[in-house]
């Protein structure tokens, strides 16, 4: 299961992942990033690992031709996840994207979230 929300306010978008992944799903969060980019130069992502199941090839496909077409669409990412393959992995590719990448528990979900919409956020000391 893929699934997508969506914040077009803040140009903001949630996918989780948890077991198979359809052609359909994978079309819809293709569609929900094409609407959000029609108001936002560039997105914030939050992408939740549970469960990674079977994958269509044709999916792996459209999704290679997705990332040579869109190419700098994000702004900063975060991959949630208890996986312990996800964050190493992650962290392996991520210079290969020119964004801000970060790698959280799911226990810290909340705190993925307000990463990836609005960055570090530093106090003031009173």
């Amino acid at each position: 299961m893929l699934k997508v929300e969506t914040d077009a306010t803040v140009g903001f978008l949630e996918l989780t992942v948890d077991g198979a992944i359809s052609r359909e799903e994978y079309e819809a969060a293709v569609s929900a990033v094409d609407e959000l980019l029609i108001t936002h130069e560039k997105l914030n992502v939050v992408e939740v690992v549970k469960k990674l199941g079977w994958i269509e090839p044709e999916v792996w496909w459209k999704d290679i031709l997705f990332h040579l077409s869109h190419r700098t669409f994000l702004h900063r990412v975060a991959v949630v996840s208890d996986r312990g393959w996800v964050g190493p992995l992650t962290r392996f590719f991520a210079p290969l994207y020119p964004v801000a990448i970060r790698t959280f528990g799911e226990a810290d979900l909340a705190e993925a979230r307000r990463w990836a919409k609005v960055g570090d956020v530093t106090r003031a000391a009173d």
